[in-house]
């Protein structure tokens, strides 16, 4: 079916806040099993999750920003669709391996959230292509769907 797929802009570079999570600043676990990543990393972010994308306060109103650490390609990719015009499922076509540290920052161009857009604040593709090096190209891909073959009340216990 038709998807977008993510690739890299430019073969084999990546852009300026998506760099290769390493393990010299390894998560550390606490209490709830969750693992917070220290901001001490290549790419600048306060401490977050590891192997989760979160909101995070953006540099001016009007704008989405979001980051994460030590998070797959695959989901950096899935997590963008339904965003502005993302109207299909959006596939890693990367070609990179391993685990990320990123964050992008975007202007959305429709009032969907309820935000007034920052006029000056670049596109989710502008900022895709500027920020993670990285852009969407319509493609064709084998994709996983849900089908209901059947649908009925439930019956009484």
């Amino acid at each position: 079916m038709p998807v977008f797929a993510l690739v890299l802009s430019k073969p084999g570079k990546p852009g300026p806040q998506l760099a290769p999570h390493t393990d010299e600043t390894a998560c550390v676990a606490n209490p709830n099993g969750q693992q917070p990543f220290p901001s001490t990393a290549a790419v600048p972010l306060p401490p977050l999750f590891c192997g989760a994308i979160s909101g995070l306060q953006p540099s001016a109103p009007g704008r989405i920003r979001v980051g994460g650490r030590k998070v797959p390609l695959q989901l950096i990719a899935s997590s963008f669709s339904g965003y502005d015009n993302f109207d299909r499922p959006i596939v890693d076509r990367t070609t990179l391996t391993g685990t990320f540290d990123f964050w992008l920052e975007w202007a959305p161009q429709n009032n969907r959230d309820a935000i007034q857009p920052d006029e000056t604040g670049p596109s989710i593709q502008a900022a895709l292509q500027e920020q993670l090096g990285l852009k969407m190209e319509s493609q064709m891909a084998p994709v996983d769907v849900m089908v209901v073959d059947r649908l009925e009340q439930p019956s009484e216990n």
